[in-house]
């Protein structure tokens, strides 16, 4: 194991980027040039142990702080350097030393006018060969310069230096400007637009381009970034997955690719593998937020792990009182927990240390939400759409788009069974003659289920079909929606078939499409009225974790609940939808739901509690909707 430390400028004389450049120079030319039998330590695990040892990430160290960052690696070699001058005439001062009895293997000197290429390339062939003999390995051939994975253009290498550091203080924007101007300077700077690319995440559509820029030029990447970048632009997201593994098994501290690969695995519902994968992750990097923060707790909550998620995210928020975003996450824990009200004191900290968390008040939002106040989180919501200055991605976000939790306008619409007003304002962001009826948003379906319009459903299916013989280049649909819609029409052998179908396509859909065939083979049975079956599907969704909670949650309790209620296990029933209740509180039907239980358990009196509850929350609901007519006679009826 080899750690090439941060290199050091004392003098302060020249550009604060050039002593981090040259570290990167040389920690990319020897990764690129030695056996993977030896591992590099990353730059982002060096600096976390720095900053929990010493308090600082960079910055100037003594010779006993070195070897006790190295120590603490359990880096077998560690190389330091000093570099000095300026811009026109560097030199840099290094050693390779050996941690164990604290001896220099080799030393130098390196004069390189003005090229950071030049030293580097001049450091890199004199270590590798002690390297390599130190670790019983055959020596290393004569190897090109380090130039030819990055770039020969000083200026862009200079701005490539400025955005890593950007990106390590966390400012993205800086850091995305830095990029862009690497590769205005060289438009052959491939790493460069790796970088860019990975701003963001893999997911976006500008990302893809960089990426796609960069595979032209993919010679000039060095193993490991050429690695992330097949990653990037892999065709299905099992081949990405397997490229993120792949990566992980030879550098298992590099951060970016442990996140990327938690991420895509958790995002596909393999959510064990996402849970192992974090917890490794936090061996290495015990205080990394975007490691052990909300994905990590939202893992474990997923996994019916959430009273070990609450305390760790209360303990987080003790060790560090001063970051807003641990705050932000324990107001989320405090929420999926069922204790809205700490949630709001959690989250309003959050943003009392960085008011930029909530420029629109969507914690409002959430909280009147989880509380069950329905009317409130309405209320909410479409203050923040009315305010100026919001942009239209924003708005259509806080209208149509929904993620851990039902709360976007329209969601609160279809959750008071508002179902016209919510029709009307999905209608600004749909229109089936023009678009893919199963690509415009998910909020469309919810409408759709929540107005139990099965058969429609149906027809968009059948209506995208036409399209795509009319038009190739539209790609098939994805059939989940078909597959439920069937099953509560009373075809269970049609919606076994679309369950099938999805098994079938894990290879690129990965454990989702497991995940949604379970829940549509639960529902045919439960249409075959075969509720032990569809418990057995369901008990096959909740092994293997699912998602981030929100609309994918209330569907399988929901149907849970059916399964338990014609199992004839009542108390199941009730017990399911009393803990939905206490996380989403805003799920009105549940109350009615609840109201039905107990009248056939003979509880007349908690049967109109629930009734009245529903009916209340249901005051502004479309008065020929059938929950409402039917609750309404049979609380006259008590």
């Amino acid at each position: 194991s080899l750690a090439v430390m941060d290199f050091s400028d004392p003098t302060g004389v020249g550009d604060s980027t050039a002593a981090i450049l040259l570290n990167e120079l040389v920690n990319s030319g020897i990764t690129e040039r030695i056996s993977a039998d030896v591992q590099i330590v990353s730059p982002e695990r060096l600096h976390d142990v720095r900053r929990r040892l010493f308090g600082i990430s960079r910055g100037s160290i003594d010779d006993s702080q070195r070897l006790e960052v190295a120590r603490e690696l359990g880096a077998t070699l560690y190389l330091v350097a000093t570099i000095a001058g300026d811009d026109e005439n560097r030199s840099v001062s290094w050693r390779l030393m050996e941690t164990r009895n604290v001896r220099t293997l080799i030393g130098g000197r390196e004069d390189g006018g003005s090229l950071l290429t030049q030293l580097a390339d001049s450091i890199i062939v004199k270590a590798l060969p002690h390297i390599t003999r130190f670790c019983g390995m055959d020596p290393v051939q004569a190897v090109g310069s380090v130039a030819s994975i990055m770039s020969d253009n000083p200026r862009a290498l200079q701005h490539f230096g400025a955005g890593l550091l950007a990106l390590e203080e966390g400012r993205r924007d800086d850091a995305i400007t830095a990029f862009e101007r690497a590769v205005a300077l060289d438009s052959t700077f491939a790493l460069a637009y790796v970088q860019l690319g990975d701003i963001g995440g893999y997911f976006s559509g500008k990302n893809r381009r960089y990426y796609e820029k960069a595979w032209t030029l993919k010679d000039r990447l060095g193993i490991k970034d050429r690695m992330r970048l097949e990653a990037g632009l892999a065709e299905s997201p099992m081949a990405m997955i397997a490229k993120y593994r792949e990566m992980r098994k030879r550098w298992p501290d590099d951060r970016m690719a442990l996140i990327y690969l938690r991420d895509a695995v958790g995002g596909y519902f393999y959510v064990n593998e996402a849970q192992r994968i974090t917890e490794e992750g936090l061996r290495f990097y015990p205080d990394d937020l975007e490691i052990g923060g909300a994905a990590y707790h939202y893992l474990l909550s997923s996994l019916g792990r959430g009273g070990e998620a609450l305390r760790d995210a209360r303990s987080r928020a003790g060790r560090q009182p001063d970051e807003p975003l641990v705050w932000e996450n324990l107001g989320r824990m405090y929420l999926f927990s069922g204790l809205p009200d700490s949630a709001a004191i959690a989250l309003g900290k959050s943003v009392e240390l960085d008011p930029r968390l909530d420029p629109f008040d969507e914690n409002a939002i959430l909280v009147s939400y989880h509380r069950g106040d329905l009317a409130a989180a309405t209320a909410a919501s479409e203050r923040a759409i009315a305010q100026k200055g919001i942009t239209p991605q924003k708005r259509r976000a806080l209208i149509v788009v929904s993620h851990q939790s039902p709360p976007c306008l329209a969601g609160l619409y279809i959750e008071a069974g508002r179902y016209r007003k919510a029709r009307e304002v999905i209608r600004e962001f749909w229109d089936p003659p023009a678009m893919e009826p199963f690509v415009l948003n998910q909020i469309h379906t919810r409408l759709l289920v929540g107005m139990s319009q099965w058969q429609e459903i149906v027809d968009l299916y059948a209506l995208h079909e036409r399209m795509t013989k009319a038009d190739t280049t539209l790609g098939a649909p994805y059939t989940r929606d078909l597959g439920k819609a069937y099953a509560e029409l009373g075809d269970a052998r049609k919606a076994r078939e679309v369950a099938a179908g999805l098994r079938g396509e894990e290879s690129s859909g990965g454990g989702r499409v497991i995940h949604d065939a379970n829940e549509i083979d639960a529902r045919a049975a439960l249409a075959a009225r075969d509720p032990q079956a569809a418990l057995g599907f369901l008990a096959e969704m909740r092994k293997n974790g699912f998602g981030w909670g929100g609309y994918i949650d209330i569907d399988y309790r929901t149907t849970l609940a059916r399964a338990y209620r014609m199992a004839g296990d009542l108390e199941k029933a009730v017990d399911v939808h009393r803990r939905m209740l206490a996380v989403y509180g805003g799920h009105a039907l549940s109350h009615y739901e609840l109201g039905t239980l107990y009248e056939e358990m003979k509880r007349p009196a908690d049967a109109k509690k629930e009734y009245a509850k529903f009916l209340e929350m249901w005051s502004e609901a479309d008065a020929d909707r059938p929950q409402l007519i039917d609750a309404k006679k049979r609380l006259a009826a008590l």
